[in-house]
């Protein structure tokens, strides 16, 4: 063998023991990896195999393009993907991939171009997103239940959009909701759709708890999947009766409150046997039946205090302050001043959480007053900060209180809008200290006194003079009270002579002795201040 047979053979080895480990990477890696060239697969690793649910012979022979749904992509997006097989250029995008046993995986690809035993190749990184797109779709259909029962003005109204937002979830044309009373064993069935009924036969219904499919869900108090089978063997054991047409699948969830109160059920059931109803849709109906249960008791709450509510409602929504009943840190009650003075829409403040609307302070304050855990007669009225939608801040003058409503503790806070006094409050007093700075600066004596003739005002040069460090010392002091000389009470009588006098203003000469004994004269001028009455206030 020759050196360059050799090291032909050896480099070879190299090769592919590189690609051997390559290869190993690939096939442990989480996300699924299909490797191809001109469309036929050469690589597919576990993740992939796993996803579809065929086995890595069977996807050997299938080009990925017969994986996708292709109905449910654009006509453009196809002739992309067939492009970017014949490109050297990273190319991504999402789609439904069948698998084996019938389901939909809804992915993210994407596709670069690899070096492949020497050769150009694609290489497809299929991302899973099925679980969070789901997730996605639920959270969506939780809050439009929320806000159905938040403003449908009707019970029967929101009924009507659960059974449109589970529709589109889940295969839902037959669908009932019950509602159970405890207290009276009564069942009542206020929603009810069966695409093999006529609409007369679908009216309101209420009767007593018996033995029907309702109550046997009722008394499992768990979902619960029934088939035809299963259903013939329930009332051959007498567990339940069933008169109606028998149905080929039904699946039920009961109703429970937060209290883990049951207060009713939700089902849906089909006669197409080309229907299947598996572990994901008894989840779905599951997932959404607590939302559900939130909703309907809130709702029925609603329509039982109604009629007092209503007496109270247009004096709360004209009055200029804001109210607001807290409860559980949601909004359980508020007015539109509220939702004008903080920016939100009513939906928005509705689904909102009361923390998010305060600052610091207002949360130390609502955190130590919600610490007290009992209703409180005294008025807690405080300057708070609360946040806007847009971020910034108001100043709100707050009375608060804890309550009971609707059989919890509640806080009651009536508050109104203060920013644009506490501004006007700030310049008066940025303009109070710059007058302060003025008249401390002026070397003339300055003073103001009221009708008792005491100081109320003085700059620091008529401090000085009179011996003072400074003019905070001759507050509410008279002349007798500084001066402390014969001089002191004829100034003093001179001051009381012109405040009770209609003189306007005073202008003269006298002459005056300073803290060290000196005398001086000084030219004065007397200015009276006067109320809205023009009666002398000061001078």
């Amino acid at each position: 063998m020759s050196k360059t047979e050799a090291s032909h053979i050896k480099n070879h080895i190299s090769d592919s023991s590189i690609l051997e480990t390559y290869q190993q990477v690939l096939d442990n890696t989480h996300d699924a990896i299909h490797i191809c060239q001109d469309y036929k697969p050469v690589f597919i690793n576990k993740s992939f195999s796993k996803l579809t649910g065929y086995d890595r012979e069977t996807l050997m022979g299938l080009q990925f393009t017969e994986l996708i749904d292709k109905e449910a992509l654009e006509d453009s997006q196809i002739a992309a993907l067939f492009k970017s097989y014949h490109s050297d250029e990273f190319f991504s995008f999402k789609a439904f991939l069948h698998t084996k046993d019938g389901e939909k995986r809804y992915c993210n690809i994407d596709i670069r171009s690899i070096s492949w035993h020497g050769e150009l190749a694609r290489m497809l990184i299929i991302h899973d997103l099925t679980a969070q797109r789901d997730n996605e779709i639920r959270q969506k259909a939780l809050f439009e239940i929320t806000e159905a029962a938040s403003f449908s003005p009707q019970i029967d109204i929101l009924y009507e959009k659960v059974h449109k937002i589970i529709s589109r979830l889940i295969h839902a044309e037959n669908f009932v909701i019950a509602l159970y009373n405890a207290e009276r064993y009564e069942v009542t069935i206020p929603y009810f759709v069966d695409v093999r009924l006529p609409a007369e036969n679908l009216a309101y219904c209420q009767r007593q708890a018996g033995n029907g499919i309702i109550e046997y869900l009722l008394r499992r108090g768990r979902a619960s999947q029934i088939t035809r089978r299963g259903l013939e063997r329930l009332i051959h054991q007498k567990r339940l009766e069933y008169k109606e047409e028998p149905f080929h699948q039904w699946i039920g969830v009961p109703l429970f409150t937060q209290d883990n109160m049951v207060i009713g059920a939700l089902a849906t059931y089909t006669y197409d046997n080309a229907v299947v109803f598996g572990d994901k849709e008894l989840e779905i109906l599951s997932f959404l039946s607590t939302q559900l249960a939130m909703a309907i008791e809130k709702k029925r709450a609603e329509d039982d205090i109604h009629e007092s509510e209503e007496k109270y409602r247009l004096l709360v929504e004209n009055i200029y302050d804001a109210i607001m009943v807290v409860q559980n840190d949601r909004f359980a009650f508020f007015n539109n001043v509220v939702c004008e003075l903080l920016g939100y829409s009513r939906i928005e403040l509705a689904v909102n959480s009361f923390e998010n609307i305060l600052a610091k302070d207002a949360r130390i304050f609502y955190g130590k007053l919600l610490d007290t855990k009992s209703e409180t007669e005294k008025k807690n009225e405080e300057e708070l900060a609360f946040i806007k939608k847009d971020g910034s801040e108001i100043y709100v003058e707050a009375n608060s209180n804890l309550i009971q409503y609707r059989g919890g503790n509640a806080l009651f806070i009536i508050f109104r809008d203060i920013t644009e006094r506490r501004r006007l409050l700030t310049i008066m007093e940025e303009e109070r200290n710059l007058l302060r700075t003025l008249i401390d600066s002026i070397p003339d004596l300055i003073y103001m006194k009221n009708l008792q003739g005491k100081f109320i005002l003085a700059n620091s040069a008529f401090a000085n003079f009179c011996g003072f460090e400074n003019a905070d010392q001759l507050l509410y002091q008279g002349y007798p009270d500084i001066l402390h000389n014969e001089a002191a009470a004829y100034y003093h009588q001179h001051d009381l002579d012109f405040l009770a006098s209609k003189e306007a203003n005073s202008t003269f000469e006298e002459e005056n002795t300073d803290s060290e004994g000196q005398k001086r004269w000084f030219l004065s001028t007397r200015v009276p201040l006067l109320d809205a009455d023009a009666k002398k206030i000061a001078m």
